[in-house]
């Protein structure tokens, strides 16, 4: 089943800056949905008074300065611990700043003069990476960074991050604004508000999520007098429009579930049409043992289809040749090796336990972050010690072979 994980972080009290009234409510009020009305599997709060966090066999402090976020960040996703079919949540609500092209979330202890901004302040594309580093496949970020006070002009304009859906508070060259009647921002109220809505009316999708935040952003400031405000969302591809993110907590409708199917389908037509046109210039070799042939053949026979090379002994080595030499040269000669596993395969000894051993000593060659090996469990079972530094694919489950696919396709754009 797919988990849940979601980091909520409010700032009122800042050192260097006019404080907030109601950023620390609307990072608490998140958390607290996220964790006891959608029963998210991890969530972690950082505010300006919120108690340490246990984690890691360590505790951290969780007040967000400079370095206990940008530090906590770092080590909690310094390895995937998420899979693609998981979801990861960032909320944020504070001050924001662009100092030369780049945005900025400032920190209780952020110094907002822009000679020292990117000493002092924790910069979104720094957030994007560790978050994209968790493994999960589906990021999303509700920034509220562009808070309005007198007399600061301090915003940012959300550039979008391959990999992320991103929901701003406001669009850019508007400011995002505190009700003190709500004790809320317009946008976390609002946001709260959507999150709730089930019927015919929800919004379930990113799309739906998108349109209703504006209209009641936009009623909320009309209400309470304040300037215009409009939330503007920023994603990867048209299909992140349809994914539904929370389907356990927000029920969908019919045609949600049909359409999401439909655009998943484009986007796995679109990625096969673009191994086609490699003519074979990807070259996969599959490590198997033969106990697992019938299943390792069906994967040869689905890679072969779509223009991509892989490599089976059975089909590649003719009669009369050295195995063990054709089988070291082709693992040596592939861009990625698929390395099969089964119960039955993972607790045997023989051959192909050396063609593992042979393809990771090639692995320590490859630069660091290369996609080289992909563990494949072919079924429900454990992977190897020596493995497990390695984020697998589940190729058992209904889109195991669409996200084996999306590590050939990033494989790809950082090779070819």
């Amino acid at each position: 089943m797919a988990k849940n994980w979601a980091i909520c972080v409010g700032i009122n009290q800042y050192h260097f800056l006019q404080g907030l009234t109601c950023a620390v409510n609307d990072a608490e009020k998140m958390h607290v949905w996220l964790k006891e009305m959608a029963k998210f599997d991890q969530t972690y709060l950082f505010t300006d008074q919120s108690p340490p966090i246990e984690d890691l066999s360590e505790s951290f402090p969780s007040q967000p300065t400079f370095t206990t976020l940008r530090r906590w960040l770092r080590k909690r996703f310094e390895r995937p611990i998420l899979s693609l079919s998981d979801s990861l949540w960032f909320f944020f609500s504070g001050y924001g700043v662009r100092v030369q092209g780049k945005d900025y979330l400032l920190l209780l202890d952020s110094d907002p003069y822009p000679e020292e901004v990117n000493n002092s302040a924790i910069s979104l594309a720094f957030v994007t990476e560790q978050l994209r580093q968790s493994g999960a496949g589906n990021i999303m970020m509700f920034v509220d960074a562009c808070r309005h006070k007198d007399e600061s002009d301090l915003g940012i304009e959300l550039q979008p991050e391959q990999g992320i859906i991103f929901i701003a508070s406001c669009s850019p060259g508007e400011k995002s604004y505190e009700i003190e009647a709500l004790n809320h921002g317009s946008f976390t109220y609002a946001l709260l508000e959507c999150l709730q809505i089930q019927g015919k009316q929800n919004c379930a999708t990113v799309e739906r999520l998108s349109k209703r935040l504006k209209d009641r952003v936009a009623e909320i400031n009309r209400e309470y007098k304040k300037p215009k405000q409009t939330p503007y969302t920023r994603i990867e591809s048209e299909t992140k429009n349809y994914l539904i993110f929370l389907p356990e907590r927000i029920q969908p409708t019919l045609n949600d579930m049909l359409v999401s199917r439909i655009f998943n389908k484009q986007e796995f037509n679109k990625m096969s049409e673009s191994f086609s046109l490699l003519n074979g210039q990807l070259k996969l070799f599959l490590c198997h043992g033969s106990e697992d042939k019938p299943a390792v053949r069906q994967l040869y026979n689905k890679l072969i289809s779509i223009g991509i090379d892989a490599w089976l002994d059975e089909e590649k080595i003719l009669p009369g040749q050295d195995w063990q030499y054709e089988i070291s040269k082709a693992v040596r000669n592939s861009d990625i090796i698929i390395i099969c596993l089964s119960s039955t395969s993972v607790n045997k000894t023989g051959y192909v336990q050396k063609e593992i051993k042979y393809a990771l000593d090639i692995a320590e060659e490859k630069p660091e972050g290369t996609i080289f090996l992909i563990p494949a469990r072919l079924e429900n079972c454990s992977v190897p010690d020596r493995l497990s530094g390695k984020q697998w694919v589940n190729l058992f489950e209904e889109k195991g072979f669409e996200r084996l696919l999306k590590s050939l396709e990033a494989y790809l754009k950082s090779n070819l």
